[in-house]
């Protein structure tokens, strides 16, 4: 049996000393490192990245790149030239790539006093080797690396401090080689990717509104200034911190500071509609103290450096009311339903074909992933034995890919939520032959031949896992929706490749 990949690791430095905590399904309250790693003597870190395997990590020093196994031994080291005696005011920066075989290194030259150009650095994760690299036309003190969670193509946020800050994405082609893409521009601040890949979310640099943008184009989808929170943009601002708690809900901070008080405020953001609602109750000590990790959990610091983990709860908006409820906090999981309610059980496994009851039972044949080196996690299967995975790290809401044993494979979902409703508003989709639009809507009519009950066990489901049967989308809407999907960039960024690397067919032709 393959072992199950590893959890999310989240790396700080602490006490001189490099730790990697992971972020499972388990894993909640004050947490402790599953592994640490000691610098070369004389280096201080200031940048690092584990890689998932705990086998080894890349560090950065004011002066050097050093990779070091999980031993100690140097892998290897490569110095940023030439060295810089400059003590502040640069930090340079690094990442693993998603399948962890390039490293993407930050070099604030200009402010080093290297030259007057920084650099953008691509090296084998292996050799130290470069495999590329672009000439900045930026002024950074530092740089913050994003890595996608589907596509594994890499964003990087640099800080020019008054002078604003600039975005810019990296890719690694087919080729090997890199290629870079600058966002046209230089006020807005990258917080976070969302954690089905499908968006990010900037503040603005004079801190006055709050963004969310779709990958990878960049561009805006909304747009909340403070006042949308009901504060006067006067003497409040948006902090640069927050983020995705789930896909669907965003975290943003406001905060107040003058003469009479001092304070900050955690606001959620719910993204299907774009408007604020209410507030998560968290223990955060200041405003950057909050970390979401897009599964409806988030990171806090303990007095020590210690991250602790909370799942959400919110406190509701009392200015709205009437309206409905922010999709804030942590969600009850689906997937425990789907695999234990008798009336959940037999609508998916007997009739939507998507048995969660025991995922195990078969799995992905040798070397099917995803051309991006992204997690492809099962969580179900099919009668046939085809997999249900879930694409990238995260939870529920992260994209639902269907691999099949016959080579297909193909996105079905952003989200476990929304394939739900898919297979409760079409569950004959699988037997359409060609599942071409016109035949998924002919299977409508033999599916309720065939089960004259098929409506009044689909209600029964919903009711049974907190859906309501009305709110369900038709059949038209449902198709649409797929071939949506089928077309997007999501699934562009979710393309499985078989064990020669050859991409699978494709599971739908809309």
């Amino acid at each position: 049996m393959t072992a199950a990949p590893p959890p999310k690791l989240v790396t700080r430095l602490r006490e001189g000393r490099i730790h990697a905590y992971a972020v499972g399904d388990g894993d909640h309250g004050p947490l402790e490192p599953v592994a640490t790693f000691a610098p070369r003597h004389g280096d201080e870190a200031v940048d690092a990245a584990v890689g998932r395997d705990l086998e080894s990590v890349v560090y950065t020093t004011l002066n050097d790149v050093v990779c070091l196994t999980a031993a100690g031994d140097v892998r290897w080291a490569s110095a940023l030239e030439p060295r810089s005696d400059v003590r502040h005011g640069h930090r340079p920066g690094c990442a693993l790539s998603a399948d962890g075989r390039a490293v993407w290194v930050y070099r604030p030259d200009a402010m080093a006093g290297r030259g007057t150009a920084d650099r953008w650095v691509v090296l084998d994760a292996q050799s130290g080797l470069p495999l590329g690299e672009r000439k900045l036309e930026t002024v950074g003190h530092g740089g913050e690396h994003h890595v996608h969670p589907a596509d594994g193509s890499v964003y990087l946020d640099i800080g020019e401090g008054q002078d604003g800050s600039v975005v810019l994405r990296g890719t690694l082609g087919a080729d090997g080689e890199p290629e870079f893409t600058a966002y046209p521009w230089s006020d807005r601040i990258l917080i976070q990717l969302s954690p089905d890949g499908t968006q990010f979310m900037t503040v603005d640099h004079d801190q006055a509104d709050v963004s969310f943008h779709r990958h990878p184009d960049g561009d805006v989808l909304t747009t909340l200034p403070v006042e949308a929170f009901g504060y006067d943009p006067e003497d409040h601002w948006l902090e640069w911190s927050g983020g995705y708690l789930t896909a669907g809900t965003a975290v943003v901070t406001v905060r107040r500071e003058d003469d009479e008080e001092e304070w900050f405020r955690h606001h959620l953001v719910d993204l299907r509609t774009g408007t604020p609602g209410g507030e998560p109750a968290t223990s955060a000590s200041h405003p950057y103290d909050l970390v979401p990790l897009g599964d409806g959990t988030w990171l806090t610091g303990m007095s020590d450096g210690r991250p602790v983990r909370t799942a959400g709860a919110f406190v509701p908006d009392t200015d709205t009311a009437g309206a409905p409820e922010p999709t804030g906090g942590r969600p009850e999981p689906l997937l425990p339903l789907l695999a234990a309610d008798t009336d959940g059980v037999a609508f998916f496994a007997g009739t939507a074909d998507l048995d969660a009851t025991d995922p195990a039972s078969h799995l992905l044949e040798v070397g099917v992933r995803l051309a991006s080196g992204a997690r492809l996690e099962q969580f179900a299967r099919a009668g046939s034995g085809d997999a249900y995975c879930f694409v990238g790290e995260g939870g529920e809401d992260r994209p639902v890919v269907l691999v099949s044993l016959d080579g297909e494979a193909g996105l079905l979902a952003v989200g476990l939520p929304e394939l739900v409703r898919l297979l409760l508003a079409v569950p004959w989709w699988r037997d359409a032959p060609g599942r071409s639009s016109e035949r998924l809507r002919d299977m409508a009519d033999e599916y309720r031949r065939d089960q004259p009950d098929l409506d009044d066990r689909r209600d029964r489901a919903a009711r049974a896992i907190g859906l309501d049967p009305a709110a369900l989308p038709s059949e038209a809407a449902a198709l649409a929706r797929l071939a949506e999907l089928t077309a997007g960039p999501v699934a562009a960024a979710c393309r499985v490749v078989g064990h020669d690397g050859e991409p699978l067919e494709p599971l739908f032709r809309f």
